[in-house]
């Protein structure tokens, strides 16, 4: 099992996982989003390649079974950098790995590398909340709100 950062021929492994993770966690049943995987491709190949993007992932037996896709942006109403968590998933059965931890830690260093006061991640999946609520808690990470979705 390697970490390694994401290539543009990833791609289509990169899908297939996020394919995983939108079926799994119920994301498609509460039509949060309308799937379409030549979007989702589109989008990932914006992702890797644009700047201030960070985007690494976990292989095994070269199959993606984990990703954490972040950036970092100019604070809407100050001067600071402001890192954001887009995607971040492992499959269920490396979860016990710390896998996550080593993801997680990577990520600070790149926004601190970019001078980062802050590092925001909405949690909108079919988690749960309370479990993983806890272990952002362990990283250091504050609850100051909720993410809210209206379908117009």
């Amino acid at each position: 099992m390697i970490i390694k950062p994401a290539k543009i021929n990833d791609i289509e492994k990169i899908a297939d996982c996020l394919e995983n993770y939108y079926i799994n966690y119920n994301i498609k049943q509460n039509k949060i989003y309308n799937y379409d995987r030549t979007v989702l491709v589109n989008s990932l190949f914006s992702a890797i390649s644009g700047n201030n993007c960070f985007f690494l992932l976990v292989i095994d037996e070269d199959k993606v079974v984990g990703l954490l896709w972040g950036f970092v942006k100019c604070n809407f109403y100050s001067k600071d950098y402001l890192g954001c968590i887009e995607i971040f998933y492992i499959e269920e059965k490396y979860r016990s790995l710390k896998l996550s931890n080593k993801l997680m830690k990577i990520f600070f260093k790149f926004c601190e590398r970019l001078d980062c006061k802050n590092i925001e991640f909405a949690v909108t999946s079919g988690l749960k909340h309370e479990k993983f609520d806890k272990y952002l808690k362990k990283l250091g990470f504050n609850d100051i709100g909720n993410f809210y979705n209206k379908e117009i």
